[in-house]
């Protein structure tokens, strides 16, 4: 009987001890409420006291558009090995957001193991919608209503006169041509951001938000590991960019 409770004494504790030591994972976003098109960052981080490694799966949902990836590498600190992915993406449309079908590979200690990840719910608001019309709101009634109107044909009158004179002037104005000098293509803007000393890298990442077709598949995904991976190189990117605009 002794021997039979310290064999499920022994048990506990080596199952107990196995709990402790299964790897840890964290999901962080960089923002739950913002509108179509703005970039939320996911950090997807793991941390285990052997070392470890896991694989993400982004699930296919027409709600987002996943723009960049980084696969980060295993980092060893004060007897703890982590390791972080982080994925760039974008919300398509309004509405709460949920992230359903993100799943985890986890290979430690000799084993494989598989997890889905919860995130919270994404506020994605709309831009909402505007008024385009040009028609006056009514005028308040009240007792001194009459001395108003006795004021509204001299104002329509120099309102009208001064539309005249508006269109009279854009008429005669001739457009001018825009000079060499005023070429602010994505390549030049891009050129110049590279010779700037600190290197802005949100200069760069709003050129590859605006201007996403003005780059080469190579080019723009360098421009993306170098916004999104932190690990800009700016010898590479110019010698792409000399490559891109060579005749």
């Amino acid at each position: 009987m002794r021997g039979l409770r310290c064999f499920i004494a022994g048990c506990l504790l080596g199952l107990t001890v196995a709990a402790a030591a299964a790897p840890k994972l964290s999901v962080a976003l960089s923002r739950n409420d913002c509108l179509p098109g703005d970039l939320i960052e996911l950090r997807v981080s793991m941390t285990h006291d052997a070392p470890a490694d896991f694989d993400l799966e982004l699930p296919e949902d027409d709600a987002v558009e996943w723009v960049a990836r980084h696969h980060g590498p295993l980092q060893y600190n004060s007897g703890v090995y982590t390791r972080e992915d982080v994925v760039v993406f974008q919300p398509a449309e309004p509405g709460p957001l949920v992230l359903k079908g993100l799943r985890v590979t986890v290979r430690a200690d000799a084993t494989e193991t598989e997890e889905t990840l919860a995130l919270p719910e994404i506020h994605v608001r709309s831009y909402g919608i505007t008024d385009d019309s040009f028609a006056p709101e009514p005028l308040p009634v009240d007792k001194s209503a009459a001395e108003r109107y006795t004021f509204l044909p001299w104002f329509v009158g120099f309102a009208a006169l001064l539309v005249a004179l508006l269109v009279f002037a854009l008429r005669k104005k001739r457009p001018r041509e825009a000079s060499p000098s005023e070429d602010r293509s994505a390549t030049r803007e891009l050129a110049e951001i590279l010779e700037s000393p600190e290197l802005p890298l949100a200069h760069i990442e709003r050129l590859l938000a605006t201007q996403p077709d003005d780059f080469s598949d190579r080019l723009r995904a360098a421009l993306e590991q170098a916004v999104y991976g932190r690990s800009a190189d700016r010898d590479e990117l110019r010698l792409l960019l000399e490559m891109e605009v060579a005749p």
